[in-house]
This record gives C-alpha cells, sequence and structure tokens, in this order.
C-alpha cells in the first residue's frame, strides 16, 4: 500500500534501503531518487560537470552512447571513444588515452544491454586510480544481477526497474564523494 512520503515509516524505509544497497555495493553514500536511470546519469553527470576537468566517455553500445549524447547537453569537456556496438574496449588503449591526455574522469557501461557486453569494472577503475581519475559508471543492468564492488568507483547509477527487477520509477546514484554544491545544477538534478 502507498504510505505518505512525509511519514515517519516512508523515512525508515527510505534509510533502510539506502543503508542495505550502501552495504551491498560497499559505497559511502546511496541516493533515491523519484526518476528513472537516465535522471540517475543526468544527476551524475551535473556532478561530474560540477568537479570540472577533461573527461573521457567509452561507448561500444546504445547506452554508452546515450551517456555521450548526455554528457554533450549538459557541456562537459570530454573526449570520447566509439567501438562497434559489441566490440570490448582494448584497455591497454583505454589506459594511454587517460595518461596521455591527462585525462581526469572516466564514464562507461558496465552492461551493455544492446549487446550484452560487460566492460571490465574493475580493471577500468584499477587504471582511473593509477592516473588519478575519477570513474563514473552506469549500472543500471549490473546492480541486482550480481555481486561486485562498487568501492573504487567515484559515483555509479542504476534504477529500481532494471537489474533489480521492483517498480519502475527510482534513480539510483551510489557515491564514495560527498555531493559538490553547485548553484548552476538544476534542482532536479542537485544531488
Amino acid at each position: 500500500s502507498p504510505i505518505p512520503h512525509r511519514s515517519k515509516e516512508f523515512a525508515d524505509l527510505l534509510r533502510t534501503t539506502s543503508e542495505i544497497l550502501t552495504k551491498e555495493y560497499k559505497v559511502k553514500n546511496c541516493f533515491l531518487l523519484t526518476g528513472s536511470g537516465t535522471l540517475a546519469n543526468d544527476v551524475m553527470l551535473h556532478q561530474v560537470r560540477s568537479a570540472g576537468g577533461k573527461g573521457l566517455i567509452l561507448a561500444n553500445g546504445e547506452f554508452g552512447e546515450r551517456l555521450i549524447d548526455q554528457a554533450t547537453r549538459i557541456g562537459l569537456d570530454f573526449i570520447f571513444l566509439k567501438l562497434p556496438w559489441g566490440e570490448p574496449f582494448d584497455l591497454h588503449e583505454t589506459e594511454q588515452l587517460i595518461r596521455d591526455l591527462s585525462i581526469s574522469w572516466l564514464a562507461f557501461t558496465h552492461c551493455e544491454t544492446s549487446t550484452g557486453v560487460i566492460n571490465d569494472l574493475n580493471r577500468l577503475t584499477t587504471i582511473g586510480i593509477k592516473y588519478n581519475c575519477r570513474c563514473y559508471v552506469d549500472c543500471m543492468s549490473t546492480i541486482g544481477t550480481r555481486p561486485f564492488d562498487l568501492s573504487k568507483i567515484t559515483m555509479a547509477t542504476a534504477s529500481s526497474g532494471k537489474g533489480l527487477a521492483s517498480i519502475p520509477g527510482i534513480a539510483i546514484v551510489f557515491s564514495n564523494i560527498d555531493p559538490l554544491p553547485d548553484p548552476a545544477i538544476p534542482s532536479y538534478f542537485d544531488l
């Protein structure tokens, strides 16, 4: 049954759900928002804009390409590495780009459901740490479908209706940093 969103029961449910997700995926914070996975990615990318720096977005399917589109609309400073759908990334080439171009943030999709390719979250975040490059990851289709550790990411996104197989309408942002205050962020996207 629906419960009022200002009730103690709702606040307790929200807190408990956030705590379960935080513990399960080994992150500092988990924010639950009313909206879609697209909202979660927009919220995350606005945090990228607030932090600044030049980025690299990896795309080997529809959802990597969507990250490029969203980042372009927000006005982020980035380059992209776009491969044919389903082709895996050469991680040595990716590392070389991050190193040689002084990339300060990296964004990619963990599982490209358009092709079934699972990009190497652990290796990519390890490369990011090596070069002090923040990692932002779309985990829409892997949160809830497999165990993994998000302790090395900066931020990741999910939604209730994908891998968690729940009712749609809850955007999820996992974070290992505190959200940056920025009055230029539109209210709906301000974490």
